[in-house]
């Protein structure tokens, strides 16, 4: 049996499930894998691998890094790899016209349920905007962002309690389960799809700095929606006082707002509580600059004097 000729594009942690399944499944030879540039991070900028290039440095596969793909050169490297299939989860680039026109087949793993959020912050905007559910399109790709044909789609509930980080890690392995059974049915030739309907569509635009401050004149469910959502990173900043802080835990407590918004409510023992416009938001965990997460409490013990 010949395998297929495939390529992978991804970069992220949520891209990892689903390269595992190309690579562990028999049908198909990983021909190359395009991932973003090592880039630097943190304090000390230190250069650092994405995700995918992290997993796949145990296996033998060649790895590509471009910082583009519209140039001649981009173009001339994917067609000398004779990909037949295509997979793209989270790469980061948008894929030209005429690299589509090369496999046979082009997939993208997608983090919701299309049409609603296209875009590069459709988990944020699930949770941010108060979803209920979510889940994986696996959709055809095509030149326009996020609008092919949908091959396959596993919904997935949202929990109360659910952040974008767990969400993530939820939906990533939800990702490689479609995508693994999207995959047989092409092998099959059984694969349909399905037009997206263009009326629904909703853009999932990327968070903005401004976009990450806290409001406290925001209603309590509006502002821990926007916790959760950009829990851990890139983090809901919020003023405590004159202390500008990430929040990256908190619930909405039972007591209602009888103060100012932005009132820090300190009157019981390691609770700490802002007033909103409805109830007040309890903070569990939290983060200031350079610092490492700490709970409300150690937050409390150091910092009180200076709220």
């Amino acid at each position: 049996m010949n395998k297929i000729r495939t390529v992978f594009a991804g970069t992220p942690s949520f891209a990892i499930p689903s390269i595992k399944t190309l690579v562990f499944q028999k049908e198909y030879e990983l021909v190359g894998v395009y991932t973003q540039p090592d880039k630097p991070a943190g304090r000390g900028k230190k250069i650092v691998e994405s995700a995918v290039k992290k997993a796949l440095s145990s296996f033998e596969v060649p790895i590509f890094q471009p910082n583009s793909l519209s140039d001649e050169d981009a173009l001339k490297t994917f067609r000398s790899l004779q990909p037949e299939l295509f997979v793209v989860a989270a790469y980061g680039l948008m894929i030209p016209r005429n690299f589509l026109e090369i496999p046979c087949y082009c997939v993208n793993v997608h983090a919701s349920l299309l049409p609603r959020w296209r875009g590069a912050a459709p988990i944020q905007r699930a949770i941010m905007n108060g979803d209920l559910k979510t889940g994986i399109s696996i959709m055809r790709i095509v030149e326009e962002l996020d609008a092919g044909p949908i091959l396959n789609i596993k919904e997935r509930k949202i929990e109360s309690t659910d952040t974008t980080a767990t969400l993530t890690e939820k939906l990533a392995q939800d990702g490689a389960d479609a995508l693994k059974k999207c995959l047989q049915n092409i092998v099959q030739g059984s694969v349909s799809e399905k037009a997206q309907e263009e009326a629904n569509a909703l853009y999932a635009k990327k968070i903005s700095k401004t976009e990450s401050l806290i409001a406290w004149t925001a209603p309590a469910e509006a502002t821990n929606l926007k916790i959760r959502a950009l829990s851990p990173r890139p983090g809901a900043t919020a003023y405590l006082g004159k202390i500008l802080a990430k929040v990256i835990s908190a619930r909405i407590s039972e007591e209602i707002s009888k103060c100012p918004p932005g009132t820090l409510n300190l009157g019981k023992k390691n609770i700490l509580a802002v007033a909103t416009t409805t109830k007040d938001i309890q903070i569990e965990l939290l983060q200031l600059p350079g610092k490492k997460i700490m709970t409300a409490k150690d937050f409390l013990n150091g910092y009180r004097k200076l709220l």
